[in-house]
Protein backbone atom coordinates (compact mmCIF):
# COMPACT_ATOMS: atom_id res chain seq x y z
CA UNK A 1 0.00 0.00 0.00
CA UNK A 2 2.89 2.61 1.07
CA UNK A 3 4.64 1.69 -2.09
CA UNK A 4 1.65 2.17 -4.25
CA UNK A 5 1.44 5.48 -2.33
CA UNK A 6 4.85 6.95 -3.42
CA UNK A 7 4.11 5.77 -6.83
CA UNK A 8 0.77 7.80 -6.95
CA UNK A 9 3.01 10.64 -6.16
CA UNK A 10 6.32 10.30 -8.14
CA UNK A 11 3.58 10.31 -11.32
CA UNK A 12 2.16 13.28 -10.31
CA UNK A 13 5.65 15.09 -9.82
CA UNK A 14 6.46 13.92 -12.74
CA UNK A 15 3.44 15.68 -14.71
CA UNK A 16 4.16 18.77 -11.84
CA UNK A 17 7.70 19.01 -13.53
CA UNK A 18 6.43 18.68 -17.20
CA UNK A 19 3.41 21.61 -16.18
CA UNK A 20 6.41 23.73 -15.33
CA UNK A 21 9.01 22.85 -18.14
CA UNK A 22 10.90 25.81 -19.18
CA UNK A 23 9.04 28.15 -17.56
CA UNK A 24 10.73 31.72 -16.29
CA UNK A 25 10.72 30.92 -12.31
CA UNK A 26 11.69 34.62 -11.87
CA UNK A 27 9.60 36.33 -14.43
CA UNK A 28 8.79 40.14 -13.27
CA UNK A 29 5.64 40.24 -14.66
CA UNK A 30 3.65 37.75 -13.30
CA UNK A 31 4.33 34.26 -11.37
CA UNK A 32 4.52 31.27 -13.95
CA UNK A 33 5.39 28.41 -11.78
CA UNK A 34 1.89 26.95 -10.04
CA UNK A 35 0.76 23.34 -8.78
CA UNK A 36 -1.43 22.15 -11.30
CA UNK A 37 -4.87 20.56 -10.31
CA UNK A 38 -3.47 16.78 -9.93
CA UNK A 39 -1.44 18.32 -7.19
CA UNK A 40 -3.59 20.24 -5.23
CA UNK A 41 -5.91 17.15 -5.67
CA UNK A 42 -3.69 15.10 -4.53
CA UNK A 43 -2.96 17.75 -1.68
CA UNK A 44 -6.40 17.91 -0.31
CA UNK A 45 -6.81 13.90 -0.68
CA UNK A 46 -3.62 13.52 2.14
CA UNK A 47 -4.65 16.32 3.96
CA UNK A 48 -8.73 15.12 4.27
CA UNK A 49 -7.15 11.44 4.96
CA UNK A 50 -4.36 13.12 7.21
CA UNK A 51 -1.72 11.10 5.81
CA UNK A 52 1.92 11.47 7.01
CA UNK A 53 4.56 9.56 5.20
CA UNK A 54 6.51 7.70 7.04
CA UNK A 55 10.56 8.82 7.40
CA UNK A 56 11.70 6.17 4.79
CA UNK A 57 8.59 7.04 2.18
CA UNK A 58 9.77 10.66 2.68
CA UNK A 59 13.51 10.16 2.31
CA UNK A 60 12.49 7.83 -1.07
CA UNK A 61 9.99 10.38 -1.88
CA UNK A 62 12.36 13.57 -1.37
CA UNK A 63 15.44 11.83 -3.61
CA UNK A 64 13.15 11.11 -6.74
CA UNK A 65 12.00 15.03 -5.90
CA UNK A 66 15.80 15.79 -5.54
CA UNK A 67 16.83 13.54 -8.89
CA UNK A 68 13.60 15.66 -11.34
CA UNK A 69 14.61 18.61 -10.42
CA UNK A 70 17.97 18.81 -11.42
CA UNK A 71 17.45 16.92 -14.47
CA UNK A 72 14.90 19.82 -15.18
CA UNK A 73 17.64 22.32 -14.38
CA UNK A 74 19.91 20.72 -16.68
CA UNK A 75 17.22 20.75 -19.29
CA UNK A 76 16.56 24.31 -19.19
CA UNK A 77 20.60 25.37 -18.80
CA UNK A 78 23.13 22.82 -18.74
CA UNK A 79 25.57 25.66 -17.70
CA UNK A 80 23.82 25.14 -13.93
CA UNK A 81 25.51 23.52 -11.39
CA UNK A 82 25.22 22.33 -7.98
CA UNK A 83 27.97 21.01 -5.11
CA UNK A 84 26.89 17.98 -3.25
CA UNK A 85 26.00 20.03 -0.44
CA UNK A 86 23.60 21.76 -2.62
CA UNK A 87 22.42 18.78 -3.53
CA UNK A 88 21.10 17.78 -0.26
CA UNK A 89 19.42 21.18 0.37
CA UNK A 90 17.04 20.41 -3.02
CA UNK A 91 15.98 17.22 -0.96
CA UNK A 92 15.77 19.13 2.32
CA UNK A 93 13.36 22.00 0.11
CA UNK A 94 11.44 19.14 -0.64
CA UNK A 95 11.01 17.56 2.93
CA UNK A 96 9.62 21.07 3.97
CA UNK A 97 7.28 21.31 1.08
CA UNK A 98 6.25 17.22 2.80
CA UNK A 99 5.93 18.94 6.06
CA UNK A 100 3.73 22.25 5.14
CA UNK A 101 1.33 20.04 3.47
CA UNK A 102 1.14 17.14 6.44
CA UNK A 103 0.74 20.38 8.87
CA UNK A 104 -2.53 21.44 6.59
CA UNK A 105 -1.45 24.55 4.85
CA UNK A 106 -3.47 25.59 2.13
CA UNK A 107 -2.43 24.74 -1.17
CA UNK A 108 -1.79 28.13 -2.23
CA UNK A 109 0.47 28.93 1.15
CA UNK A 110 2.47 25.89 -0.06
CA UNK A 111 2.64 26.76 -3.49
CA UNK A 112 3.95 30.00 -2.34
CA UNK A 113 6.20 29.09 0.44
CA UNK A 114 7.94 26.02 -1.93
CA UNK A 115 8.64 28.29 -4.84
CA UNK A 116 9.82 30.98 -2.66
CA UNK A 117 12.31 28.70 -1.42
CA UNK A 118 13.50 27.26 -4.75
CA UNK A 119 13.69 30.71 -5.80
CA UNK A 120 16.44 31.68 -3.13
CA UNK A 121 17.98 28.60 -3.53
CA UNK A 122 18.83 29.18 -6.92
CA UNK A 123 19.26 32.78 -6.64
CA UNK A 124 22.23 31.85 -3.72
CA UNK A 125 23.67 28.92 -5.73
CA UNK A 126 23.38 30.03 -9.28
CA UNK A 127 22.96 33.97 -9.59
CA UNK A 128 23.77 33.67 -12.88
CA UNK A 129 20.45 32.17 -13.36
CA UNK A 130 19.10 34.67 -12.00
CA UNK A 131 20.44 37.11 -13.26
CA UNK A 132 19.76 35.98 -16.83
CA UNK A 133 15.94 35.30 -16.10
CA UNK A 134 15.04 38.70 -13.96
CA UNK A 135 13.18 39.71 -17.06
CA UNK A 136 9.53 40.07 -17.97
CA UNK A 137 10.03 37.02 -20.64
CA UNK A 138 7.60 33.74 -19.46
CA UNK A 139 9.84 31.20 -20.65
CA UNK A 140 13.56 30.55 -19.37
CA UNK A 141 16.57 31.33 -21.34
CA UNK A 142 17.87 28.21 -22.44
CA UNK A 143 20.77 27.16 -24.19
CA UNK A 144 21.22 24.47 -27.12
CA UNK A 145 22.76 21.13 -25.35
CA UNK A 146 22.59 17.55 -27.42
CA UNK A 147 24.60 14.26 -27.62
CA UNK A 148 26.83 14.47 -30.52
CA UNK A 149 27.66 11.60 -32.80
CA UNK A 150 30.98 9.60 -32.50
CA UNK A 151 32.25 10.34 -35.99
CA UNK A 152 31.51 14.15 -35.54
CA UNK A 153 33.14 14.33 -32.43
CA UNK A 154 36.39 12.19 -33.99
CA UNK A 155 36.13 14.70 -36.71
CA UNK A 156 35.91 17.64 -34.53
CA UNK A 157 38.34 16.77 -32.02
CA UNK A 158 40.64 15.78 -34.53
CA UNK A 159 41.55 11.93 -33.26
CA UNK A 160 42.81 9.23 -34.73
CA UNK A 161 41.22 6.25 -33.02
CA UNK A 162 43.55 3.42 -34.20
CA UNK A 163 46.72 5.72 -31.95
CA UNK A 164 44.81 6.08 -28.84
CA UNK A 165 46.29 5.15 -25.91
CA UNK A 166 44.28 3.38 -22.91
CA UNK A 167 42.16 3.66 -20.95
CA UNK A 168 39.77 6.15 -22.25
CA UNK A 169 37.94 8.60 -20.62
CA UNK A 170 34.84 10.82 -22.06
CA UNK A 171 34.50 13.44 -19.60
CA UNK A 172 29.92 14.56 -20.25
CA UNK A 173 29.90 11.50 -22.17
CA UNK A 174 26.17 12.11 -22.15
CA UNK A 175 23.44 9.33 -21.09
CA UNK A 176 24.17 7.53 -24.13
CA UNK A 177 28.08 7.77 -24.03
CA UNK A 178 28.14 7.62 -28.24
CA UNK A 179 31.88 8.36 -28.58
CA UNK A 180 32.29 6.15 -25.45
CA UNK A 181 30.52 3.19 -26.91
CA UNK A 182 32.23 3.58 -30.37
CA UNK A 183 35.61 3.16 -28.34
CA UNK A 184 34.25 -0.06 -26.91
CA UNK A 185 33.09 -1.72 -29.92
CA UNK A 186 36.47 -1.13 -31.21
CA UNK A 187 37.91 -3.42 -27.81
CA UNK A 188 39.21 -0.14 -26.76
CA UNK A 189 39.37 -0.05 -22.69
CA UNK A 190 36.79 3.15 -22.44
CA UNK A 191 34.76 4.96 -19.66
CA UNK A 192 32.76 8.03 -19.27
CA UNK A 193 31.02 10.08 -17.10
CA UNK A 194 28.10 12.36 -16.72
CA UNK A 195 26.02 13.84 -14.40
CA UNK A 196 22.91 12.57 -15.92
CA UNK A 197 22.74 8.19 -15.71
CA UNK A 198 23.84 6.61 -18.07
CA UNK A 199 22.70 3.90 -19.76
CA UNK A 200 25.49 1.24 -19.98
CA UNK A 201 27.55 -0.06 -16.95
CA UNK A 202 30.73 1.82 -18.19
CA UNK A 203 28.55 4.98 -18.03
CA UNK A 204 29.13 6.33 -14.51
CA UNK A 205 27.00 8.87 -12.96
CA UNK A 206 29.18 11.49 -11.71
CA UNK A 207 29.92 15.53 -11.42
CA UNK A 208 33.09 16.13 -13.24
CA UNK A 209 34.29 18.69 -10.21
CA UNK A 210 33.27 16.19 -8.26
CA UNK A 211 35.19 12.89 -9.73
CA UNK A 212 38.15 11.29 -8.58
CA UNK A 213 40.23 11.27 -11.77
CA UNK A 214 43.91 9.19 -9.44
CA UNK A 215 47.08 10.05 -10.37
CA UNK A 216 49.06 9.24 -14.15
CA UNK A 217 45.60 6.71 -14.42
CA UNK A 218 44.86 7.75 -18.07
CA UNK A 219 46.17 7.05 -21.63
CA UNK A 220 43.57 9.44 -23.28
CA UNK A 221 40.59 11.68 -22.16
CA UNK A 222 38.35 13.68 -24.42
CA UNK A 223 36.03 16.06 -23.66
CA UNK A 224 33.62 17.42 -26.43
CA UNK A 225 31.54 20.75 -25.93
CA UNK A 226 31.94 19.64 -22.11
CA UNK A 227 34.06 20.43 -19.42
CA UNK A 228 35.59 23.54 -20.80
CA UNK A 229 32.42 24.55 -22.93
CA UNK A 230 31.19 24.83 -18.62
CA UNK A 231 34.75 26.10 -18.02
CA UNK A 232 34.73 29.29 -20.38
CA UNK A 233 31.04 29.94 -19.61
CA UNK A 234 31.54 30.31 -16.06
CA UNK A 235 35.20 32.14 -16.45
CA UNK A 236 33.50 34.51 -18.78
CA UNK A 237 30.32 35.40 -16.19
CA UNK A 238 33.04 35.44 -13.32
CA UNK A 239 30.70 33.98 -10.75
CA UNK A 240 33.61 31.69 -8.90
CA UNK A 241 32.74 28.30 -10.42
CA UNK A 242 35.57 28.97 -12.32
CA UNK A 243 37.67 28.73 -9.99
CA UNK A 244 36.47 24.85 -9.52
CA UNK A 245 36.93 24.48 -12.83
CA UNK A 246 40.34 25.48 -12.94
CA UNK A 247 41.30 23.68 -10.04
CA UNK A 248 39.71 20.48 -11.58
CA UNK A 249 41.49 21.41 -14.98
CA UNK A 250 44.66 21.10 -13.25
CA UNK A 251 43.16 17.23 -11.43
CA UNK A 252 42.40 16.26 -14.94
CA UNK A 253 46.20 17.09 -16.59
CA UNK A 254 47.47 14.96 -13.72
CA UNK A 255 45.43 11.83 -13.79
CA UNK A 256 47.13 11.75 -17.48
CA UNK A 257 49.92 8.93 -17.90
CA UNK A 258 53.15 10.19 -19.25
CA UNK A 259 52.22 10.48 -22.80
CA UNK A 260 48.98 10.58 -22.30
CA UNK A 261 46.64 13.11 -23.62
CA UNK A 262 43.48 15.12 -23.20
CA UNK A 263 41.68 16.55 -26.46
CA UNK A 264 38.93 18.79 -25.91
CA UNK A 265 36.73 21.58 -27.99
CA UNK A 266 36.42 24.17 -27.38
CA UNK A 267 40.12 25.63 -26.14
CA UNK A 268 40.58 27.24 -22.99
CA UNK A 269 43.74 29.81 -23.45
CA UNK A 270 43.50 32.05 -20.14
CA UNK A 271 44.99 28.58 -18.95
CA UNK A 272 46.80 26.24 -21.21
CA UNK A 273 49.19 29.48 -22.05
CA UNK A 274 49.89 29.42 -18.14
CA UNK A 275 50.96 25.34 -18.13
CA UNK A 276 54.47 24.79 -17.59
CA UNK A 277 56.29 23.70 -21.15
CA UNK A 278 58.57 21.33 -19.14
CA UNK A 279 55.83 19.22 -18.34
CA UNK A 280 52.90 19.55 -21.21
CA UNK A 281 52.65 19.79 -24.74
CA UNK A 282 49.87 22.18 -25.79
CA UNK A 283 48.76 22.25 -29.58
CA UNK A 284 45.62 24.77 -30.32
CA UNK A 285 43.94 24.67 -34.08
CA UNK A 286 40.70 26.00 -35.67
CA UNK A 287 37.49 24.32 -35.68
CA UNK A 288 35.58 27.33 -37.09
CA UNK A 289 36.66 31.05 -37.22
CA UNK A 290 35.50 30.92 -33.16
CA UNK A 291 36.30 28.23 -32.32
CA UNK A 292 39.56 26.27 -31.60
CA UNK A 293 40.39 22.52 -30.41
CA UNK A 294 43.13 22.40 -28.09
CA UNK A 295 45.39 18.41 -27.09
CA UNK A 296 47.33 18.97 -23.96
CA UNK A 297 50.16 16.02 -23.36
CA UNK A 298 51.77 15.23 -20.51
CA UNK A 299 55.39 14.87 -21.01
CA UNK A 300 56.82 14.95 -17.58
CA UNK A 301 56.15 14.83 -14.17
CA UNK A 302 56.03 17.59 -12.46
CA UNK A 303 59.57 18.67 -10.49
CA UNK A 304 59.66 19.16 -6.94
CA UNK A 305 61.32 22.08 -4.97
CA UNK A 306 64.58 20.42 -4.52
CA UNK A 307 65.14 19.44 -8.04
CA UNK A 308 64.56 22.84 -9.20
CA UNK A 309 67.01 24.07 -7.24
CA UNK A 310 69.62 21.67 -8.86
Amino acid sequence: MKDSRIQELKAISNQQFLKNSMKNLFCTEETQIHFNEHTKEIIRKMQAEQTILSPEEEKQLTAYLEEQFLLACYQANPYINFTSDQKKDIQKIYALLCHDIQQGLSCEAAEALHYQRIRSFLKKTNPSTYRINRNPDTEAKTFVCSEYSAQLQLKVLHIDESSLREPILDIGCGEHGRITAYFRSLHKQAFGIDRLKGTHPYLMNADWLAFDYGEKKWGTIIAHMSFTNHFLYHYQENDGTDIAYAQTYMKILHSLCIGGTWSYVPSVPFIEDLLPQDQYRVIRTPVTDEVDRTLVERIADEKHEDEKIQ
